[in-house]
């Protein structure tokens, strides 16, 4: 006999039973307290239906900015595009500003914004910011026969009517701008199409 070893082989297979622990089963530990199961199906994803369309998105997207790329070398190319686009809504709005003085009977309000009305359409024209503009250049816009008949007359009437509410001193006695209204809504619709 050794130093102190059993002499039998189960006498030393019982003594480590009685000081080793009890086997455990392999169990989650709390931070994964039940196992998931992540997939919602085998199928690959090539072949689901989505993702055709994800891979379509960048070519949109690059199609997208290619348009949008040729649109805006088109109007600079072309800037009376822009410029006549931008005369349409500024000229929809001085409509609104003009119902707003024939509303409130602001005749010398009325006579200025349809000046302005006028200048705008024809600014594009011009090329010129429409402020600038004056009645000949709003005539000049105009053929041969409106210039010498009463649409060039209604033209110049507004046109001193607006310019003495703004710069005289004691103003005479305003043409009644609002006589004039179905002439001048004539003349904006003709303006309007020359745009």
């Amino acid at each position: 006999v050794a130093d102190g070893l059993p002499t039998t082989m189960p006498a030393a297979l019982q003594l480590t039973d009685e000081t080793s622990e009890p086997e455990r089963k392999p169990a989650l530990s709390g931070l994964a307290s039940s196992p998931r199961h992540l997939a919602d199906s085998f199928e690959p994803l090539p072949l689901r239906g989505w993702f055709l369309l994800i891979q379509l998105l960048p070519a949109l997207g690059f199609a997208g900015l290619w348009a949008w790329d040729q649109r805006r070398r088109h109007l600079a190319l072309h800037p009376e595009i822009v410029r006549r686009r931008a005369a349409r809504r500024q000229l929809r709005r001085q409509r609104r500003m003009l119902k707003r003085a024939a509303a409130e009977g602001d005749a010398p309000g009325y006579a200025r914004y349809s000046v302005a009305a006028m200048q705008i359409a024809c600014a594009p024209h011009y090329l010129a910011e429409p402020r600038a503009l004056v009645c000949g250049d709003v005539l000049n816009v105009l053929n041969a026969p409106e210039r010498e008949g009463r649409t060039g007359e209604v033209i110049r009437q507004l046109f001193a009517a607006a310019d003495d509410s703004r710069f005289a001193v004691s103003p005479r006695t305003p043409v009644e701008a609002f006589a004039l209204k179905p002439e001048l809504d004539g003349i904006l619709l003709r303006l309007e199409e020359r745009l």
